[in-house]
């Protein structure tokens, strides 16, 4: 019962003309109010959908009773109406609440995630602004506990913005909204075939006809931007969002006073008007000065930037490979001129005209600890520095002029623009390598290959702190680079390769190797409490890592086949045949489980009279894993490896930071039960793929069939799979460690970098192409996971695109970890038992983000189109939780104790 309805009568009620909640369904309200889509649906259809049955008018809709006493509509909620416990779920607690994170574990979050949030904030702003009236307020659509509300078009999770139908509960999200909303129907159009659902009498849905909603309550989206802004200025974490019309006193963008940055944008946006009205077209679901990037990629190449800072990346405007790894905010290089241009008209000084002013310096606030307090910032624009500052000298003893004035003269550049599309070619670089000097340091000689971080401080004349290790960097060594950096590096920094003569210096505490050439990190002890760093190294940088002995924790008797085929023998369960993708239908799992490691008991096919390469299909269900196999689930939860990530309360797994109140996502664990392919290279176990998410992927168990009717022994499937090793492109280390050790081979996997999504995505449709197959435009070959890259096709992919990946060998006890967005196929060497946990690491945030549009373009049929992880919600609550815990360090606890404690 709502407020209004406890605190009068209905007489009183209909005396004031109050309105009141809708806290019922439709129909069970009155008959003759108007329904929504759910509540007007019929008992065959309720039936067929199943559990998403909910009200779309519960606790949003307003009611209220005419003079004759009957109930009408009275409106919608306003963000304003939220009361104190619709706050609680949505701000950040701090008072009198023992924090959920630990300081750097806060601090790690905020600065991987940080950036994807203010992207977040900031389209949801720019959202609200293509329906509002003025002076209007959009209305509120309280979250109610265990439901998740999806976009009737795209079935993608709503998070604050969307647009409701008054009449029946349509829903649709931002980009749905303005994707109809860009390119409008005409009547004809939408009567011959409308993509939205119809309305009551079936009337179209028009987009100027729905109604603005937000979910948040009240202003705590904005509010909670603000204290991520205070907490890295506080606790000086690097930040590289492009939050607009912020007063903030701290360095914003690579060093660039915040006001300048805003007054270049500002520019920026009244270039592309300009640009618009000529006949340009450029839209985007961004502000204007985020669509210089793809302007910019149709330029010559004239400078590469390398900048490491972690950054966001819209998923919904970028291309899937270039958007696939965080990278440099999308801004034009005339914004980065036009600050250049600002900040040397402001610090001339000496126009008659008055100037604003400015303020460079970075915040002095103090922090809770020495380790977070903030470098002390430097005025390097104000004069008494320039005139103190000695005059560089020449190597012929004479002057050099300033570093600003030497670049103008020497190189014939006066703005930052022409200083980057000039012709390297026109110039003698070694003869005025001054001008890229840094300037507030000793005087380097520097080639063009500068970073673009360099340039830009010598022309606004702010130094970068450039992330370098304690010595200059020497190709890619491992030993060269600081140990924990949180950066996210560059995606056209190449994948570094390792020994392990250098890493055994950094961490000596670390059981480690590297396979794959040095590419791929495998650590051997996967309870080592050390293990947390040199992970992350690999991890941020988008590679799979290898931990092995994870089996020396497991119960093995509740693994083996025998042990299933006991407890769950006689119940039914589809099988896929890998050979052909066939499905057999409710086959008792003791015929599946009896041929794992006996060849003459499998099933075999009827048309061919093949025996069968047989895998379980979705056993057991993931949401069913905990209570069907309770035991097994927990003997796998203590002994997943880097806990920190792969468990369901990790503190770095962002899944757990979403509340109860919401309807949590199946990560898992999922069961992976299959036979062995080592006689059919070209016969994957599970196709080319990629998932939204980060997993982990553990061989539990290995079966070696005995003898087959064929007179084969288990000594001719070994070698079959040693065969098969040699051939998959593994490296000498690889191949030796299966030969020489007692490690028991199970399945070969390939993997590549997440970034190269785009490259294979490109490839297999031109495969496809040359083969007559037609390529839908809702369809996706990784997504569809119609193929299975086998050897001559992995090498036209090399030879073709460039593109390397990972030949991996999981032995028993081997865990695999498989970023997000990475696409990886399977191939089982022999029968294998593994089981997989899915979470959502800090580092992959972008990649979820990306993948989420991607996912929401599919088919309706498609088993990825609808979102599950809820990626937005997961981001909110884990900046919040971030926000949280830092605010109760800086208020609760002493210096000393939270030092001890980093």
């Amino acid at each position: 019962m709502s407020q209004a309805h406890q605190k009068y009568s209905k007489t009183r009620l209909m005396k004031l003309g109050l309105s009141f909640t809708q806290d019922g369904p439709c129909s069970d309200v009155t008959p003759k109010l108007m329904k929504c889509r759910e509540c007007r649906m019929s008992a065959a259809q309720k039936m067929k959908k199943g559990m998403n049955i909910f009200c779309r008018f519960y606790a949003f809709r307003r009611l209220k009773y005419s003079q004759k006493g009957f109930l009408m509509v009275g409106g919608f909620c306003d963000p304003e109406d939220c009361g104190k416990d619709d706050m609680d779920l949505w701000i950040p607690h701090w008072k009198d609440v023992e924090p959920v994170l630990r300081a750097d574990e806060a601090k790690y979050i905020i600065t991987l995630v940080g950036d994807k949030f203010c992207e977040l904030v900031t389209s949801e702003q720019v959202a609200k602004n293509w329906g509002m009236m003025k002076d209007a307020k959009p209305a509120w659509k309280r979250a109610v506990t265990g439901v998740r509300e999806l976009c009737d078009q795209c079935d993608t999770t709503l998070f604050n913005i969307h647009w409701v139908c008054e009449k029946c509960g349509f829903v649709v999200c931002l980009d749905c909204f303005r994707a109809r909303k860009n390119t409008p129907l005409t009547d004809e159009e939408l009567d011959d075939d409308d993509p939205w659902l119809e309305c009551i009498k079936h009337q179209h849905h028009r987009p100027e006809n729905l109604m603005l909603t937000q979910i948040i309550p009240g202003t705590a989206l904005d509010d909670l931007r603000e204290l991520i802004h205070e907490i890295r200025d506080k606790w000086s974490i690097r930040s590289n969002c492009l939050c607009l019309g912020k007063k903030r006193s701290s360095l914003g963008q690579n060093g660039i006073s915040q006001l300048l940055w805003n007054a270049a944008l500002e520019l920026d946006a009244k270039r592309d008007r300009r640009e618009r009205d000529q006949g340009r077209n450029l839209s985007s679901s961004l502000p204007s000065s985020t669509l210089h990037k793809a302007r910019d990629n149709q330029r010559p190449n004239m400078a590469a930037e390398k900048d490491s800072e972690p950054s966001s990346v819209s998923g919904s405007t970028q291309e899937p490979a270039k958007s696939s790894a965080p990278a440099a905010p999308a801004f034009g290089l005339h914004t980065l001129a036009d600050v250049a241009n600002m900040q040397t008209k402001l610090t001339a000084g000496e126009s008659g005209e008055d100037s604003p002013e400015v303020d460079v310096t970075t915040s002095q606030e103090t922090a809770p600890t020495k380790a977070f307090q903030n470098s002390e910032s430097k005025d390097d624009d104000s004069s008494t520095n320039k005139t103190d500052k000695p005059p560089f000298r020449s190597e012929s003893g004479g002057p050099v002029k300033d570093t600003k004035e030497l670049s103008n003269e020497a190189i014939g550049c006066k703005t930052l623009r022409e200083l980057l599309t000039q012709k390297a070619e026109s110039y003698d670089l070694g003869r005025k390598a001054n001008a890229f000097a840094p300037v507030g340091g000793q005087r380097k000689s520097r080639l063009i290959t500068s970073t673009l971080d360099e340039i830009i401080s010598t022309v606004v004349e702010q130094s970068i702190p450039m992330v370098h290790s304690p010595v200059g960097r020497k190709g890619q060594s491992m030993h060269q680079t600081p140990v924990y950096d949180t950066l996210i590096p560059s995606l056209d920094e190449p994948v570094p390769r390792h020994t392990l003569t250098e890493t055994s210096v950094w961490f000596p505490d670390v059981p480690h190797s590297w396979l794959c050439e040095g590419r791929l990190l495998r650590l051997h002890d996967p309870k080592n409490p050390n293990n947390l760093k040199l992970f992350q190294e690999q991890w941020k940088r988008g590679m799979p890592v290898l931990v092995s002995g994870v089996n020396k924790s497991l119960n093995s008797n509740l693994w083996r086949p025998e042990a299933f085929s006991r407890e769950f023998g006689e119940t039914e369960n589809d099988l896929v045949n890998c050979r052909n993708g066939n499905i057999i239908p409710n086959i008792p799992m003791k015929k599946f489980w009896d041929g794992f490691e006996d060849v003459p008991k499998r099933l075999t096919d009827e048309e061919t009279g093949d025996t069968m390469l047989l895998k379980l299909k979705d056993w057991p269900p993931g949401e069913d894993f905990s209570e069907l196999l309770p035991k097994r689930f927990k003997d796998l939860m203590q002994a997943l490896p880097l806990p920190e990530y792969t468990c369901r309360t990790g503190k770095l797994n962002l899944a757990s930071r979403l509340p109860d109140f919401f309807v949590r996502p199946d990560l898992g664990p999922k069961m992976y039960n299959a036979y062995g392919s080592a006689a059919h290279p070209s016969e994957g176990t599970t196709n080319l793929h990629l998932d939204i998410s980060d997993a982990v992927n553990v061989m539990v168990y290995v079966g070696i069939p005995n003898t087959d009717n064929e007179g084969n022994s288990s000594f001719d499937y070994e070698r079959d799979a040693l065969k098969a090793i040699d051939e998959a492109d593994c490296d000498d280390i690889m191949r030796r460690r299966v030969r020489e050790t007692a490690e028991k081979p199970g399945a070969l996997w390939h993997i590549y970098n997440a970034k190269d999504a785009q490259k294979i995505r490109d490839f297999l449709k031109k495969v496809g192409e040359e083969q007559g197959e037609d390529s839908p435009e809702d369809h996706d070959p990784i997504h569809d996971q119609s193929w299975y890259l086998d050897g001559p096709l992995r090498k036209r992919l090399y030879q073709e695109y460039g593109v390397e990946g990972w030949t991996i060998v999981q032995c028993l006890g081997d865990s695999v970890f498989i970023p997000g967005g990475a696409p990886h196929q399977v191939r089982n060497l022999h029968s294998c038992i593994k089981v997989a946990e899915d979470f959502v690491s800090p580092e992959h945030v972008s990649h979820c983000f990306r993948l989420t549009q991607e996912f929401r373009k599919l088919s309706d049929t498609h088993t990825n189109h609808e979102d599950k992880l809820q990626i937005k919600n997961i981001i909110y609550h884990a900046i919040k939780d971030a926000v949280s815990s830092l605010k109760y360090y800086e208020e609760n606890v002493p210096l000393d104790r939270l030092s001890a404690s980093q």
